[in-house]
């Protein structure tokens, strides 16, 4: 019994040091203190490690110290880092379960930046699975998933393949309603980017048309934000013969533009 309760004494004993290293490893990351960052993140790691049965907290600080690897570009540690979050959420919350889709997300992101878009790919694809078993094909989270597999296409220039992923993220997007209504900014702008790509101008019009009256009543009409949808309808615009309309677009870019210059 008396070894039993050191035991416990000393599980809590590390517990207040991996909280102490959990929060002094995010007021690092918050200060742009990196390096700091990364050793008080690992020291979390070992920390955690020690605990048994594992818990949410390890998950957590190998994602942040993945997040920091892949900062510097150290993509082999980052890779392995993600991977031992991936297994321990497993462990933690369940093989299926939606914290578990988030570090595959990350592990999706990792692997495009490297380069390695067949393993992304996959990763992308059990993230959908999964968060389609967890919430149904009409949740946001499913929608998230959707545009995350629709990028890994996206970014291989396989529209073909994004468009119905993308399409649907949109369709979700559109009935939501608050705060996260605003993200049909990001999926309907990377459908309108796939139009172009697929050389579907009219419809590469049409959802740039939509998409700007949605941006000019959340951010205005002078918004910069506006520009890169702007470039896009002028040129799918002037793919359709409708050039006065495209010189109009054009031209209040153009003034957008300016006016950014006059106010720096």
């Amino acid at each position: 019994m008396e070894a039993r309760l050191e035991s416990k004494e000393s599980s809590k004993g590390i517990s207040g040091k991996l909280d102490a290293a959990m929060e002094a490893g995010g007021e690092d990351y918050k200060d742009k203190r990196f390096a700091e960052a990364e050793r008080n993140y690992s020291e979390a790691v070992r920390l955690g490690e020690q605990l048994r049965p594992h818990e949410s907290r390890l998950v957590l600080a190998l994602g942040y110290l993945g997040s920091l690897y892949a900062l510097r570009k150290d993509y082999p540690d980052a890779q392995a880092a993600y991977e031992r979050s991936l297994k321990t959420a497993e462990e933690v919350y369940g093989p299926g379960a939606p914290q578990v889709g988030q570090v595959l997300e990350a592990l999706t992101r990792l692997n495009l930046e490297q380069g390695d878009k067949g393993r992304a790919e996959t990763y992308a694809q059990q993230n959908l699975g999964m968060a389609e078993k967890n919430a149904g094909t009409n949740s946001f989270s499913y929608s998230l998933a959707l545009m995350t597999l629709g990028y890994v296409y996206f970014s291989q220039k396989q529209y073909a393949k994004a468009e119905p992923y993308m399409t649907k993220a949109v369709e979700i997007h559109q009935q939501l309603s608050g705060p996260q209504a605003m993200i049909i900014v990001s999926s309907k702008q990377m459908l309108c980017r796939i139009y172009d790509g697929m050389g579907q101008p009219a419809k590469a019009v049409m959802c740039a048309s939509e998409l700007t009256a949605v941006m000019e009543r959340a951010y205005g009409e002078n918004s910069q934000a506006l520009v890169p949808l702007l470039t896009l309808r002028a040129k799918a615009l002037r793919e359709l013969g409708r050039v006065t309309e495209a010189d109009q677009v054009e031209q209040r870019k153009k003034s957008l533009t300016q006016a950014t210059v006059r106010a720096n």
